[in-house]
């Protein structure tokens, strides 16, 4: 069963409130981009994104990373299109796949129609 993906942009992503160190303060930051439920629901690619953004230990997502958000909506992008494999603790986001392009680490550009990937 496919789960909508539902992202919301309000402008320029904020950088997480300083000290965030918890699984819990970590999932409270993605409830700006995902709500509750999808965070919840195990089969959801939102809750899947979710765990292995706070299991990311090479970013260190629980400090003061500007791109935990951004981190989060590409491994969610990744998940709603069956391309988890791409995602890589040891990379940048802006590294994981050819159709994330970003400038000076915050993505720019996602060509989601040069790699047959359409919206619902």
């Amino acid at each position: 069963m496919r789960h909508l993906v539902k992202v919301v942009f309000s402008g320029p992503t904020t950088p997480p409130r300083p000290m965030m160190h918890t699984p819990t303060q970590i999932r409270d930051v993605l409830m700006q981009v995902s709500s509750a439920h999808d965070l919840n629901d195990p089969s959801s690619p939102q809750n899947r994104a979710a765990r292995w953004t706070v299991d990311d230990k090479s970013k260190n997502p629980g400090s003061r990373n500007p791109t935990l958000v951004q981190r989060y909506i590409i491994a969610l992008l990744l998940y709603y299109s069956d391309q988890s494999y791409f995602l890589n603790h040891n990379k940048s986001e802006c590294q994981w796949v050819k159709w994330i392009e970003c400038i000076n680490g915050s993505v720019s550009k996602i060509s989601f129609s040069t790699h047959n990937m359409a919206g619902h």
